[in-house]
């Protein structure tokens, strides 16, 4: 696989507060990351306990040399994403699709 992948995980948390300091931490742990492009969090509108962490990275080779790395240790555990097994707990690694 090569070329960008977007990482999306998907996590409910009851406390704003928290999932926010959290993002706020690993936001800024990534910048600089090889390969890192960008990183948001979003907040569900009809189900406010609900949040996507969505993460672009050049490829998935870059994404894993991260995961293998001491900074991916320090991510809090909510927002983690398991580097074994694609979509367990609520996350996804995908690539664009060119049309035509």
């Amino acid at each position: 696989m090569s070329g960008p992948i977007h990482v999306l995980l998907f996590r409910t948390h009851p406390d704003p507060d928290e999932v926010a300091r959290a993002y706020r931490q690993v936001s800024a742990e990534l910048r600089g990351q090889p390969g890192m492009l960008a990183d948001e969090l979003l907040r569900s509108v009809s189900e406010p306990d609900e949040y996507l962490l969505s993460s672009r990275w050049e490829s998935l080779d870059a994404l894993r040399s991260w995961q293998r790395g001491e900074q991916h240790d320090r991510v809090p555990p909510s927002l983690r994403v398991p580097s074994d097994r694609p979509l367990a707990g609520g996350y996804g690694l995908y690539q664009p699709v060119r049309a035509g």
